[in-house]
Order: C-alpha cells, then structure tokens, then sequence
C-alpha cells in the first residue's frame, strides 16, 4: 500500500512546478532523488534513476499531477474492513506522519479502532 492518500498530497502548485519540469531532464531527476533519498548509495540511486529516464516529458506533468491532486475515490472512506499497514520512510519530506495521518489511517487511530502494528510506531 503506498502511504500517498488517494485523495492525493494537495501540495502548493509552486512546489508541483518542480515536479512537472523533471520530465525530460535526468540530471535534474537525478538531483531531486539524490536529495530525498537519504540511505541509498550511488549505485541504487542510479539504478532508481534510470527507471524515470525513459517516461515521456509530457507524462510526467500528468503523473505529478495525478499524485498531488488523487482520484475522485479518495474523497470516500474505503468499503474496506480488513487491516492496514501503512508503511512510509521516517526521512520522507513528502508523505509526512501528517499526510498519513489525513487518510482513514488517522481518523481510525483517533477513535481507537486502529492501532499501530509496532507499538514503538511514531506517527
């Protein structure tokens, strides 16, 4: 399960415009990962680059897009009753415990329904 709510991440657009201009340019994808990727060495952060290297310029405006601003669904609470993990990288800048908090994750913790796997989990 990605720890990024369906609703989406809802950041500023002035945050997204340097999402939507790494296509095509993979120095600069490689400088946004090296900066946000806090434990991977440079053969991992490489080899992670190259993933994005040959998505179209324009697919990823859409995609960033898509990201921050969710799907329709999201707005709803999941027909879902079985247990969830959410799983998300303590360093991320991104998907914060905030952000993980406004999904359904949060509202469930808060009334007691839920409770985090590992009790030492910080949110």
């Amino acid at each position: 399960m990605t720890p990024v709510p369906l609703a989406g991440t809802g950041l500023p657009d002035e945050v997204m415009k340097t999402f939507r201009a790494l296509g095509g340019n993979p120095s600069a994808q490689r400088e946004l990962r090296r900066n946000f990727s806090t434990s991977l060495d440079d053969e991992r952060l490489e080899a992670l680059s190259q993933l994005g290297d040959g998505v179209e310029a324009a697919a990823v405006s859409v995609f960033a897009d898509m990201w921050n601003r969710g799907h329709p669904l999201g707005a709803q609470h999941s027909h879902y009753k079985g247990p969830v993990l959410i799983v998300r990288g303590e360093a991320d800048p991104f998907v914060t415990a905030e952000v993980a908090w406004q999904g359904r994750g949060g509202a469930l913790l808060q009334r007691g329904l839920m409770y985090p796997r590992y009790r030492k989990s910080k949110w």
